[in-house]
């Protein structure tokens, strides 16, 4: 089986070739990559050996295609928009930070119930509006709720 980093490598290469699934299964096809029980190829039986001449495969069709001079995706995350905002909101950091802990602990992760768990904790109804001080509370709450699940 390949390694997790080599399974990463490949799916970073097919999202940079702009590659769908039927193409990327076409090309794993082409490769004589193993197959699913469903009989579709796959790059999950791969040896290391065979993931690493796929990864070569792959840049070499990147190469020979020109996508590898594409310019490189932005780099900005999500509320990386909110930065600049005047006073003391919460940082792009902090709402993110909120937002991986309670993807963590909660029942329902979806924003919806963070942002009724926020409203009623603090009063402010969107997680985007929390002020610095407001992060801290909600951040004890969370924390709390995942000492709670580690007992």
């Amino acid at each position: 089986m390949p390694k997790r980093a080599q399974l990463a490598k490949i799916h970073i290469l097919k999202k940079q070739a702009g590659l769908n699934e039927d193409q990327y299964r076409l090309l794993l096809a082409s490769f004589g990559a193993p197959l699913r029980p469903d009989g579709e190829p796959t790059s999950s039986r791969f040896t290391d050996r065979e993931a690493n001449k796929f990864i070569h495969f792959l840049q070499d069709y990147m190469k020979r295609n020109n996508l590898l001079n594409e310019p490189a995706r932005s780099s900005k995350k999500k509320y990386d928009e909110l930065s600049n905002r005047p006073g003391d909101f919460a940082t792009p950091r902090q709402l993110r930070m909120i937002e991986a802990i309670w993807r963590e602990v909660a029942r329902d992760p979806s924003d919806d119930a963070l942002e009724t768990l926020i409203a009623n904790k603090t009063g402010v109804p969107k997680l985007i509006w929390l002020k610095k001080e407001q992060v801290r509370k909600v951040l004890v709450i969370l924390n709390t709720m995942k000492k709670k699940q580690h007992v």
